[in-house]
């Protein structure tokens, strides 16, 4: 982790086109995920995310990195059910080679925690059990940051 990364000025763009930063989503703590259709733990975790986003202390945003058609992710999304979960797209790779650059991605899939001011608190590589306990502890100081 980056002491100190400031994510408030990164870019995500919905499923719609419509680009907005982190900063937007106001005084809530985020969890960003990148993932890809064809990552198989993005898979497992990607439906167990949806199922925590109804927990409205905090917003989950996946954002998925294919260079597909948004036809292709609304398709996965729905056969992994996890419709509700909110789909950004970085298709051009500039989120990613920004973080990348930063030393804060290395692989799919990847979260990044940021507090309520927007600020990294933390980052998971690799495929995590969103549904276990220390999910639930980490969720619970999420919120509380």
């Amino acid at each position: 982790m980056t002491a100190g990364f400031y994510g408030g000025d990164l870019s995500v763009t919905d499923i719609k086109g419509k680009s907005c930063k982190l900063s937007g989503f106001g005084n809530k703590s985020l969890i960003v995920i990148l993932w890809a259709s064809w990552c198989i733990p993005c898979r497992h975790e990607i439906p167990q995310l949806a199922t925590i986003q109804q927990n409205n202390k905090f917003a989950i945003l996946a954002v998925n990195i294919d260079d597909g058609s948004n036809k292709k992710i609304i398709d996965f999304m729905r056969s992994v059910k996890a419709e509700n979960l909110p789909v950004y797209r970085d298709n051009e790779g500039k989120l990613f080679a920004q973080l990348r650059q930063n030393s804060l991605i290395f692989g799919l899939p990847t979260a990044l925690l940021f507090n309520k001011e927007h600020c990294l608190v933390g980052t998971i590589s690799g495929m995590f059990d969103w549904k276990s306990s220390k999910a639930r502890n980490l969720i619970h100081t999420l919120e509380t940051l």
